[in-house]
């Protein structure tokens, strides 16, 4: 399964490219877009999950301690390296919502589905 977690008015244009990527090249997978405060669990297999929000340290901690397998790739402004390094999440990746997006989105997707991941 792969997640999107999202803020309603946080770079909706990130959902669409991740969406819009998904449905043209892997239309199988399944997608659930949700807001933070949910709780995501996996018991059965692997998820990949894009937090898409300025505070997705929080939520990204919140999502290890209940899903311990699950991939975790954040998308968000001003990161601070040192922070996410001493958090110890665990992220597949992190991306600098700031630039231009989509082609690393394509590539942690493209990456995850090579590697059955999810």
């Amino acid at each position: 399964m792969l997640y999107i977690i999202i803020n309603d008015k946080y770079k909706q244009d990130v959902q669409k490219t991740i969406t819009n990527y998904i449905q043209q090249h892997y239309p199988k997978v399944d997608i659930k877009i949700q807001e933070t405060g949910q709780i995501y669990e996996s018991q059965h297999h692997t998820n990949l999950y894009f937090i898409v929000n300025k505070h997705g340290l929080d939520i990204a901690q919140y999502i290890r301690n209940h899903d311990q397998g699950g991939h975790i790739v954040l998308v968000t402004e001003n990161i601070d390296y040192t922070q996410l390094f001493r958090s110890h999440i665990r992220f597949l990746g992190v991306i600098d919502s700031n630039h231009d997006v989509q082609a690393e989105i394509e590539d942690y997707i493209d990456f995850a589905m090579k590697n059955q991941m999810f």
